[in-house]
C-alpha cells in the first residue's frame, strides 16, 4: 500500500495523533497515519523550497523504519496551469487497482482540497482501493485543550461525489438506478443503527419499496416499457412519501433526502393510472404516453422516443375506434395492417398525383396528416432500428430533428 501526501513549511508542533482506539505522539501527521497505516511506501508532494527545508529532513527521520520515502516534486500551485499539473504528477504515482491512502493534514494553501479531489478520482477513474484519507484536526486538540488531535477518515465523505454524479445522472437522463445502489448501501448502516431482529427490516420496508420502484421505473424507462413504467410513476409518490421519515431519523442519508423533490419532478409527467378495460383508463394511459414521448426527448433517449411514438400511433386509432384494450395483440395486429394498407396507398396516390380516398381508417379526423405522420415515424424508427445497414442511412442530426418534429405532431394529436 501506498501513504500519498503533501508537506509544506508550517509551525508544525507536537502532538499526540489518535484514531481508532490508537495514539502516536509525532510532529508530523505523515508519521503517524504511517504508524496507523504501516504502508509500503509514503510518496511526499513537495516543492522545492520544502525539500530544502528542516522540516523535511525530520519528517524522513521520524517516519517508521523499513517504509520506503520518495519525495515527488511539484509545483507551488499559483494558477490553474499549475494545479492541473500536480494533479497530473498525483495520479502518475498511483497504478489501477492499488491500494493507496491519503494524508491531507499538511501542504500549502489548496493543497489538501486538491489531494481529496485527486483521491475521488483516483477511487472512480482508476479503481484505486482508499484504504483512508485522513485528516488531523490540531486545533480540535488544543481547543479542548487535552493535547490529543483526533485523525478524521474522510472516505466516507467522498460518498458525496458519488451522490453528485448519482443527481447528476438523474436529472440529466431520469435514470435513478444509481440512486437506488447507493440508498440500498446506506441502507446497511440504517439497519446496524436500528437495533436487532426483524424489527428494524421492518422499519425499513418502504425503504426497500422506494429502492424497487426507482430501480423499476428506470429499467422500464430504458427498455421501452411505457405501461409499466406509467405504473411505477404512479406508485413513486406514494413510496416517497412513506420513506420520507425515515430518512428524517438517519442523518447518513442527508444526500439521498435532499433529492426527493428532484425524483418527484423528473417523474411527475409520467404519473397516471395503468389502463384497464374503460375508456378513461385508456386515454389517460395515452396522455401519459403522449408525455413520456416527450420525456424521452427532452433527455435525448431519440431511440425510444420513436419507438414508443410509432407505438403510441396505433394505439390512438384503436382508442378512436373504441377498442378497449391497449395491449391486445389481436387488436393491434389488425389496426397495424390498416394503417399500413391505408399509408402506402396515400404514397400511391401522391406519386400518380390522384386523390387519396381512406378505406379502412375513413372516420379518423385528419386521417392524411395522420397516416403521412405514420410513415415519417416508421421511416425513422426503421432507419434507427436496422443500424445504417441500408443504401441511404440518415444521418444522426437529420434523425434527431425527424423525431423532434414526430413528437411535436404527436403532442398535436386531441384525444377528445
Amino acid at each position: 500500500m501506498k501513504l500519498l501526501t503533501f508537506f509544506g513549511i508550517g509551525n508544525y508542533q507536537p502532538t499526540i495523533y489518535a484514531w481508532d482506539g490508537r495514539q502516536v505522539q509525532a510532529s508530523y501527521a505523515p508519521v503517524a497515519s504511517a504508524a496507523f497505516l504501516a504502508p509500503d511506501e509514503v510518496i511526499i508532494f513537495l516543492t522545492e523550497d520544502v525539500r530544502q527545508h528542516a522540516h523535511f529532513g525530520a519528517l524522513c527521520q521520524a517516519l517508521p523504519q523499513g517504509i520506503t520515502v520518495r519525495p515527488v516534486g511539484i509545483p507551488l500551485g499559483r494558477n490553474e496551469s499549475e494545479l492541473w499539473t500536480i494533479f497530473n504528477i498525483v495520479a502518475s504515482q498511483v497504478n489501477p487497482g492499488e491500494t493507496v491512502a491519503f494524508d491531507i493534514t499538511h501542504g500549502l494553501r489548496s493543497f489538501p482540497l486538491l489531494g481529496l479531489l485527486v483521491a475521488a478520482y483516483l477511487r472512480s477513474g482508476l479503481d484505486v482501493r482508499l484504504e483512508a484519507v485522513f485528516y488531523g484536526a490540531y486545533d480540535v486538540g488544543r481547543e479542548n485543550g487535552d493535547g490529543i488531535t483526533p485523525f478524521f477518515d474522510l472516505t466516507p465523505m467522498l460518498q458525496l461525489l458519488d451522490w453528485a454524479e448519482a443527481a447528476d445522472r438523474l436529472n440529466r437522463t431520469g435514470d435513478s438506478r444509481y440512486l437506488a445502489s447507493l440508498l440500498g448501501q446506506k441502507k446497511k448502516e440504517m439497519a446496524q443503527q436500528s437495533g436487532t431482529g426483524k424489527a428494524r427490516f421492518e422499519i425499513l420496508s418502504p425503504v426497500d419499496r422506494l429502492m424497487g420502484t426507482l430501480t423499476q421505473l428506470s429499467n422500464n424507462t430504458h427498455l421501452i416499457r411505457p405501461v409499466d413504467a406509467v405504473a411505477d410513476a404512479a406508485r413513486l409518490a406514494s413510496h416517497l412519501e412513506e420513506a420520507n421519515p425515515i430518512f428524517e431519523r438517519f442523518p447518513n442519508t442527508a444526500p439521498f433526502a435532499l433529492l426527493l423533490n428532484a425524483i418527484h419532478h423528473t417523474y411527475q409527467p409520467l404519473a397516471g393510472d395503468q389502463p384497464s378495460d374503460g375508456e378513461n383508463s385508456f386515454r389517460e394511459s395515452l396522455l401519459r404516453q403522449k408525455s413520456l414521448i416527450d420525456w424521452y426527448v427532452e433527455r435525448e433517449h431519440w431511440v425510444q422516443a420513436v419507438t414508443v411514438a410509432r407505438e403510441w400511433l396505433v394505439s390512438w386509432v384503436m382508442y378512436r375506434f373504441g377498442l378497449p384494450d391497449m395491449v391486445s395483440s389481436n387488436d393491434r395486429h389488425r389496426i397495424e395492417q390498416a394503417i399500413n394498407v391505408e399509408s402506402h396507398a396515400l404514397i400511391d396516390a401522391k406519386k400518380e398525383s390522384r386523390e387519396y380516398q381512406p378505406i379502412f381508417l375513413r372516420s379518423l379526423p385528419n386521417v392524411k396528416e395522420v397516416l403521412d405522420l405514420w410513415n415519417k415515424t416508421a421511416m425513422v424508427r426503421n432507419d434507427i432500428d436496422h443500424a445504417g445497414m441500408r443504401s441511404d442511412p440518415k444521418k444522426p442530426d437529420s434523425l434527431i430533428r425527424d423525431i423532434r418534429e414526430v413528437a411535436l405532431r404527436i403532442a398535436g394529436l386531441s384525444l377528445e
